[in-house]
């Protein structure tokens, strides 16, 4: 191994009952390199850490780790004290970060943290020696701070030099060569198939000899024949490679974010008259008067601790015009039923067809197992975060407020969230950390501590 090198894995293999989340997956992870994992949410991102702590080991092959190594390692979820999410993650922060690690893996470390604070935190990394690997939704972050991104796939894992723009920019031209080499394809698919419906209309004798020459007449015949019979056998089996390696017009997507509103029906949908927004006594905010119509996209920015989450809950408690239908989303998924599957929760919820629900999870990138033998307490913040977005999507809400969004979402969900809010038809109030997803607000609404 090299003196640079901290840890190796070599083909490992691991499985959840019958899903197999890891074939033969390899990596190596060298001194000061800050790596961002990124992947879908329930990829197996969490569980590649975990065996990188050496807090889980795999079903077959092996992990080497320079000796005497020191890795630090900070879960996704912390437990939430009296004090604010935010105040939790930064004391686990900055106990992790007052000591020396040759690996520090950092699993979701900028949820419910401030700008402030992620900032603070962006500084600490900077000055680390040591390496770092960084699972992580916020995009922003992530540019900042990544020397290279690891995409883990259906269990196989590329490596992209740069932070996550160059990444979402190597993606881009990625797509556009699969779509070019698409295009190619189906062209060639049907030159070939006009060819060969053309040979079985066109196959003609040969011209009768004017010599009268009949033997050299069949002779010719019989080698026209059988060129003819070996063009055609190639141009079948050049058609049958086609089918079989058929390339899809566009790269393979989960995601399946979209609304479905009911019609909102009126130029305002809430009026606000010197509207007290309140936490313990303390002013949040001047007093907000003016008016929300559809069409509008509000985020609500600020520290932690500022009330941002008590403000939805006030507007979520007010009278809106008649025909508003409201869809909150909180920050943990606290409002799931977690003793019951995503299939049976979603069930009770909506007098839909059971295939239809289905095909919805499947879309979001929860497999069968997932949706039939998986309890929501099972599943992963971000597997909980996709049943919260389908849910309000099924609702026919015209009125969203969300509560941290982007948070336990992949990157690539949070950019397909953001398209998909930005034409949404009703109203979107949103409380969020995330600078980049701010910027789909039409009005920002800025709290003080």
């Amino acid at each position: 191994m090299s003196r640079f090198q901290i840890i190796q894995f070599n083909s490992i293999y691991k499985s959840f009952g019958p899903r197999e989340l890891f074939a033969g997956l390899s990596l190596s992870v060298g001194r000061d390199q800050r790596i961002a994992l990124i992947g879908e949410n329930g990829c197996g991102k969490t569980t590649l850490a975990r065996l990188m702590a050496g807090l889980e080991e795999p079903d077959s092959g092996s992990i080497w780790r320079k000796e005497s190594a020191r890795i630090g390692y900070l879960p996704q979820e912390s437990p939430i004290e009296k004090q604010s999410g935010g105040e939790v993650r930064r004391a686990h922060l900055a106990s992790l970060l007052a000591e020396n690690w040759d690996l520090l893996i950092l699993d979701e470390p900028t949820n419910h943290l401030d700008e402030r604070a992620v900032s603070w935190l962006e500084m600490k990394l900077r000055k680390m020696g040591g390496a770092t690997l960084l699972i992580s939704h916020d995009r922003g972050f992530l540019s900042r701070v990544a020397d290279g991104v690891l995409e883990l796939e259906r269990g196989h894992l590329t490596y992209y030099p740069g932070n996550y723009d160059d990444y979402r920019e190597a993606k881009r031209q990625q797509r556009e060569r699969l779509a070019q080499a698409y295009q190619e394809q189906k062209e060639s698919r049907a030159s070939l198939q006009k060819w060969l419906k053309q040979q079985s209309f066109s196959t003609k004798a040969p011209a009768r000899p004017r010599d009268g020459n009949k033997m050299s007449y069949d002779a010719r015949g019989e080698r026209r024949a059988q060129s003819k019979s070996r063009q055609i056998a190639q141009a079948r089996m050049r058609l049958m490679q086609l089918e079989e390696n058929a390339l899809s017009p566009t790269p393979k997507s989960y995601s399946g974010i979209y609304f479905q509103p009911r019609p909102l029906k009126t130029n305002v949908a809430l009026r606000l008259e010197n509207l007290e927004v309140k936490q313990g006594g303390r002013r949040l905010m001047p007093p907000l008067s003016g008016m929300i119509r559809p069409g509008d996209r509000v985020v609500l920015f600020g520290p932690n601790g500022c009330g941002k989450s008590t403000l939805l809950k006030i507007l979520a408690q007010l009278e809106w015009a008649p025909g508003c239908r409201i869809g909150y989303l909180d920050q943990e998924g606290a409002l799931l039923n977690e003793q019951q599957t995503p299939l049976s929760y979603l069930r009770d919820q909506f007098a839909l067809p059971e295939h239809e629900l289905r095909g919805r999870l499947h879309r979001l990138g929860l497999t069968e197992d997932q949706i039939l033998d998986k309890l929501i307490s099972e599943c992963s913040m971000g597997q909980k975060r996709r049943i919260q977005l389908l849910t309000l999507s099924l609702s026919g809400a015209n009125v969203l407020l969300l509560d941290e969004p982007t948070n336990h979402l992949a990157p690539s969900l949070i950019d397909e969230l953001e398209d998909v809010l930005r034409y949404f038809p009703g109203v979107v109030i949103a409380a969020t950390h995330d600078a980049r997803f701010a910027k789909i607000a039409t009005q920002l609404w800025e709290l003080m501590r």
